[in-house]
């Protein structure tokens, strides 16, 4: 007789794509790492689905557990990498001593719907967003990420970055990549951005590494932040899906299984709730809705929130400044 499972995981809500990766497993699924605040379900050979305890980060490939300790650790719970994860009836088994009731009846979540190009900000107020959000990211209370070099690079100027001696670390060894991905970007030279990102790729701390959460933050701006102005009749899809896809090719085998993960899933625009927030704040909302969303995504883990809406400082910045025609921006304030 089997073990009946000792642990029910209270599942609040399950983002579409995870619910119906699950609704269709056809070979058990394993647990990938566990960690303080998230686990991953691998299913198939390249699929991460995540488990994690705030609405406010869940994405497409996500699960919201609820537990009455927002301090509680997954690590502690007894869920361990290798466990097998099965469907039995309508519930899905973990190593046969968790379970997660019923997924079927699990609310469902879906992103929300891209904002309207008459939503867009006139181009003076996208500018005051952007500055918003830079002097957020500055209080984050880690210094670990890209933190120091977004200041540096603000406080500075690059050509003084570039022409002055530089403490050795690992900012120093990101930033030449950064900058050069960056000029690769102005110059629609795709080739000079896959040169420029082998070096930064799986650079710095973190379960995924600063510079990839840096880059996937550039990815879901850049390719999120075109839909949303299609509408002024400059329209870079190819171009940016270049770009992602050339980024992601670069990093299979050179970064952590969930970073590589996190990428593809950027090129495809899946991401958690609060980096689309802040994406479509930025574009089509005013300054304090922008502080609110930028708060929230700083907030998750050590570095990543805040590289990731260093990425999406770059990446907006970028879309505004490349426009050839923007007094069309104008016209939809």
């Amino acid at each position: 007789m089997n073990e009946k499972p000792t642990t029910i995981l209270n599942a609040v809500s399950i983002g579409i794509n995870a619910y119906e990766t699950l609704a269709d497993i056809k070979s058990p699924g394993s647990i990938e790492g566990v960690f303080d605040n998230s686990f991953y379900i691998k299913v198939g050979e390249n699929e991460l689905l995540r488990v994690i305890k705030y609405n406010e980060y869940i994405s497409a490939s996500s699960i919201v557990i609820y537990l009455e300790d927002a301090d509680f650790s997954f690590k502690s719970l007894g869920i361990t990498k290798g466990m097998e994860v099965v469907t039995q009836e309508n519930s899905l088994l973990i190593g046969n001593k968790f379970v997660f009731n019923d997924i079927h009846n699990i609310k469902k979540w879906m992103p929300p719907e891209l904002p309207e190009f008459s939503s867009v900000k006139g181009l003076e107020t996208i500018m005051l967003n952007l500055r918003i959000l830079r002097d957020t990211i500055y209080t984050s209370p880690s210094r670990d990420g890209l933190v120091p070099l977004l200041e540096n690079v603000e406080l500075m100027g690059s050509i003084d970055l570039f022409l002055k001696p530089q403490n050795e670390g690992f900012i120093e060894k990101a930033r030449p990549g950064i900058e050069r991905t960056m000029w690769g970007l102005f110059s629609y030279d795709v080739k000079a951005v896959k040169e420029s990102t082998k070096s930064i790729i799986g650079l710095g701390p973190g379960l995924t590494p600063s510079c990839d959460d840096f880059l996937a933050g550039l990815i879901l701006s850049l390719k999120i932040g075109n839909e949303i102005l299609k509408g002024n009749g400059h329209d870079d899809e190819e171009y940016f899906n270049n770009v992602a896809n050339t980024i992601y090719e670069n990093a299979s085998d050179k970064t952590t299984v969930f970073s590589l993960n996190m990428l593809r899933e950027s090129c495809e625009g899946v991401c958690p709730l609060a980096v689309l927030d802040l994406i479509y704040s930025l574009l089509t909302k005013d300054p304090n809705d922008v502080a609110n969303h930028s708060k929230v995504l700083i907030k998750m883990g050590e570095t990543s929130g805040a590289d990731l809406a260093i990425g999406i400082f770059y990446g907006i910045r970028f879309l505004i400044s490349r426009l050839e025609n923007l007094e069309v921006i104008d016209a939809a304030d």
